[in-house]
């Protein structure tokens, strides 16, 4: 038998002995697909998480145990809260990304800023921002930090003098004199008189409208993290 025959035939043995999980694992559940802590936009729905081998899980701020995933807590630490053991420090939690906008950090490798978050500072720990019971995590323009809703000053301008005029049905006098400030009605007959009123005439215009939230176009998705 010529010896391409054989290496044909090896092949085949080869294929047909490999392990199983080789062959029909997903690409988001190989150890090469994505390292511990990176993020993926998942497409399903939360019960849909890849969960073969327990590698990914969802962002749905879960406290976990600092001995169970060792090497996801080297990479993220407590920048997302100290979890349900606040004292012992013996857990931390996954990000909470449910129902947020995802944000680049305002910092390059050398720590120098753009300046594009220009409330980079005043960022709150990440579990505090959301309103929930635990304010733990990193703050300022650290990762893991969160910014409450805001919108930018529209540039809305009033006048700070407040001086305007008003046209209100007032009355003569007998004989037909106008009486400046004389307004009340009576046999005399009525007209129209314009007053001016002061530079402390200062005043507030309420402007009401609008939306419960300010944000673009979105579309859903399920964040979920790489903790394997």
């Amino acid at each position: 038998m010529r010896w391409y025959v054989w290496l044909v035939m090896a092949i085949m043995l080869a294929a047909i002995a490999a392990p199983r999980s080789a062959v029909t694992q997903e690409p988001l559940e190989r150890p090469e697909s994505a390292p511990v802590g990176c993020l993926f936009a998942f497409a399903g729905d939360e019960q849909d998480v890849p969960a073969r081998n327990k590698l990914w899980m969802l962002c749905d701020g879960r406290s976990l145990a600092v001995r169970d995933y060792p090497l996801l807590f080297r990479r993220i630490g407590w920048a997302y809260g100290l979890g349900s053991d606040p004292v012992g420090r013996s857990t931390f939690r996954v990000p909470d990304l449910r129902g947020v906008f995802l944000r680049g950090l305002d910092r390059d490798a050398q720590g120098e800023t753009t300046r594009r978050d220009r409330d980079a500072t005043d960022r709150q720990p990440h579990r505090s921002g959301l309103q929930s019971e635990d304010s733990t995590g990193n703050e300022g323009n650290r990762v893991g930090s969160c910014q409450t809703f805001a919108t930018a000053n529209p540039g809305f301008i009033v006048e700070p003098s407040g001086e305007h005029q008003h046209t209100y049905a007032g009355a003569t006098k007998p004989g037909g004199d106008l009486d400046e400030g004389y307004s009340q009605y009576g046999a005399y007959g009525t007209h129209r008189q314009t007053q001016k009123l002061d530079g402390n005439g200062k005043h507030s215009h309420k402007i009401t409208g609008g939306d419960s939230e300010t944000r673009p176009v979105n579309v859903a998705v399920n964040w979920i993290i790489r903790v394997r």
